[in-house]
């Protein structure tokens, strides 16, 4: 049986014969020997360049057991991303499908169970099924944000609303509810997005806190399902009536005094 020096052997007496070749070649003719010699030397870089790129992901964990995609290495231990992830399942998943294996494993890893009472109203996805969509007017809430805390996760009621004061005064939005109190609202372009996604009557859905590392600002993420095809809000706009207007003041010389006969 050859060993590895056979195989080392051909290889080198493989790239003598293809040197002399192009060496050939390129005395025949200097300008298609050197073409040659270019493109043999990138297919080259290309194959070498995928074969180390499967070694490197094929099978490997490092001493901690973790794999290259986040998962569960030998023995359970939890994967790059801090977590155990659910093994992939048997047929090809798509990109929601696999996003929503990740959420479902990490909110088993941290327990991200709502803190609070869920309000009535019908549940408007699967918190799976959803993404974080940013609520905007934090500014206004921090306080409300801060009884809860950085990580909580809470039950929210989210409602169809008009702006009602600022530079889109009147145009349709998303508000978000906590207990309540209105903890901010969506965005025109948001809206724009995921109206067609909160009922006339409302939903409920599931929010969380976040906060911001450096400025220790608190901001609010509400869970709502994948956006659709961004929509006109112009016809939804709430038009006030215009304020009605005396009388307007007459202008010029005042009239002449009647005569007298």
């Amino acid at each position: 049986m050859a060993g590895p020096w056979y195989d080392a052997v051909v290889k080198k007496v493989g790239y003598i014969v293809v040197g002399l070749l192009l060496a050939c070649l390129v005395i025949a003719s200097p300008v298609a020997g050197i073409i040659v010699g270019l493109l043999g030397l990138g297919a080259y870089s290309l194959v070498r360049a995928v074969r180390m790129k499967g070694k490197g992901s094929k099978g490997r964990h490092d001493a901690s057991g973790r794999t290259p995609d986040g998962e569960a290495g030998p023995g359970g231990r939890p994967g790059r991303l801090g977590y155990r992830v659910e093994p992939r399942p048997d047929h090809e998943e798509s990109v929601e499908e696999q996003e929503a294996r990740f959420r479902r494993s990490y909110r088993a890893a941290f327990g991200c169970e709502p803190c609070n009472a869920r309000p009535d109203g019908c549940l408007i996805a699967d918190v799976e099924e959803c993404a974080g969509v940013d609520v905007a007017k934090r500014g206004e809430h921090q306080g409300q944000f801060a009884r809860y805390g950085k990580g909580a996760w809470m039950w929210v009621l989210v409602t169809r609303e008009h702006i009602r004061d600022g530079r889109y005064e009147g145009w349709p939005t998303i508000e978000v509810w906590l207990d309540g109190e209105s903890a901010g609202y969506l965005t025109p372009l948001q809206t724009s997005r995921h109206y067609f996604q909160v009922p006339e009557e409302g939903g409920v859905t599931q929010a969380h806190i976040r906060q911001d590392n450096n400025t220790g600002v608190y901001h609010m993420r509400v869970e709502l399902p994948p956006k659709h095809d961004e929509i006109f809000l112009e016809p939804f706009i709430e038009r006030r009536p215009a304020p009605r207007r005396d009388a307007p003041t007459p202008v010029g010389p005042p009239p002449p005094p009647p005569r007298r006969r």
